[in-house]
């Protein structure tokens, strides 16, 4: 039956879906928290669920990305959650 969708075309629907969400998002006001390997851990806005060493980061900044965090203007919704260099 042709009008069945495939598992290619589902992700491909999700994936257009998420990306309006996020652009919607952005338009209110809402920033992303993504901090990259070796940025400073910033407690306001990074929830530390571990510790990780991994070359080339420094003691106590980022070493990996667990999830990312939501900000509406200076308000933290969701910190993101990070692995921290011991």
């Amino acid at each position: 039956d042709s009008s069945k969708a495939t598992a290619e075309q589902i992700i491909a629907g999700v994936k257009v879906i998420r990306e309006e969400l996020l652009k919607a998002l952005t338009n209110t006001g809402v920033r992303i928290i993504a901090p990259k390997p070796n940025d400073e851990f910033q407690p306001g806005q990074h929830e530390a669920i571990m510790q990780q060493a991994m070359d080339g980061v420094a003691k106590g900044n980022v070493a990996m990305l667990f999830q990312p965090g939501y900000a509406l203007g200076e308000r933290i919704i969701r910190p993101a959650k990070v692995g921290v260099a011991p």
